[in-house]
């Protein structure tokens, strides 16, 4: 599918680099940075519209391979739950996209992966900040995760087409929202004129729904608790420019961080500073640094 982002305008002046730049350039700089890890498909101001038409269909020896992976989770019991892959996406009116599902389970996409595969699995996700102490929120993923172990990314994960709904329609609203608390124990309310983008992992094949700047109030961190997928580190703006330069960043956790910076670090106090730079500057210096 062709696909061109849209461009962005906000109200907000934490928007306003957005005005002076396109997104198209800061796209281009995101994907040229991250050339063989991430595909940036583009910024939006909407959550996507969802059509799932189905099942995914399988062959027979695909279908035999899932039985066998089948077998090794309930013996590591771990369990079998329901994903979709992206078939197709498009844009469509008032700043959004809309998404095309199948349906699978955990099981089919281990067979997948163990034939040299890599399903479009969609998730969803969240960058994490708190205001009141000027935190980054991220994830240190664990060694038992089937993907990126003992890797910093953000919080999210897999969109469940069973569970993940609100009015009875299919949600990454929910998905997101979701992950977080599973892996943060935080109960988090998505903001009004959020930003959004959408992503593909090379590496893996995800397509990455993120919301860019989730807020937590200070009194929250004391909930916060990791689980068996990884603990948690709060970040200091003033370290982040260090922090972002570590070799173990989930290549897309660290693109989304990126284009948060790029845009101007939405839901930030107004003229926040990251070692004493703008936003925009530390994304500047942290594209530039690695050409």
């Amino acid at each position: 599918v062709i696909f061109s982002s849209v461009r962005i305008t906000q109200d907000s002046v934490q928007f306003s680099l957005l005005i002076a730049m396109h997104p198209h350039s800061i796209q281009a700089q995101i994907n040229t940075y991250f050339a063989e890890k991430i595909d940036l498909i583009g910024f939006f101001e909407h959550e996507p519209s969802i059509e799932i038409i189905g099942p995914l269909p399988f062959s027979v020896n695909e279908r035999l391979a899932s039985e066998i992976e089948l077998t090794r989770l309930h013996r590591l019991a771990k369990q079998n739950e329901c994903h979709a892959i992206v078939t197709s996406y498009k844009t469509i009116a008032k700043h959004s996209v809309h998404l095309q599902l199948q349906t699978l389970d955990f099981s089919n996409i281990c067979a997948l992966r163990s034939a040299g595969e890599k399903p479009a699995v969609l998730s969803a996700s969240a960058i994490l900040i708190c205001n009141a102490t000027e935190e980054l929120i991220v994830h240190q993923r664990s060694a038992n995760v089937a993907t990126h172990p003992n890797h910093w990314h953000i919080f999210g994960g897999a969109f469940n087409p069973t569970i993940d709904t609100l009015s009875q329609k299919a949600s990454l609203r929910h998905t997101l929202q979701r992950e977080v608390f599973e892996e943060t124990r935080l109960t988090c309310s998505v903001p009004t004129n959020s930003v959004y983008t959408l992503s593909k992992e090379k590496t893996t094949g995800f397509i990455q729904w993120c919301l860019l700047g989730l807020p937590v109030e200070a009194a929250q961190l004391e909930q916060l608790q990791g689980n068996w997928e990884g603990n948690i580190r709060r970040v200091p703006f003033d370290q982040l420019a260090n922090f972002l330069q570590n070799e173990n960043w989930v290549a897309s956790g660290k693109a989304n961080i990126l284009s948060w910076l790029a845009i101007g670090a939405p839901h930030t106090k107004p003229h926040q500073k990251f070692d004493n730079k703008t936003a925009s500057q530390l994304f500047n210096d942290l594209i530039k640094s690695e050409k």
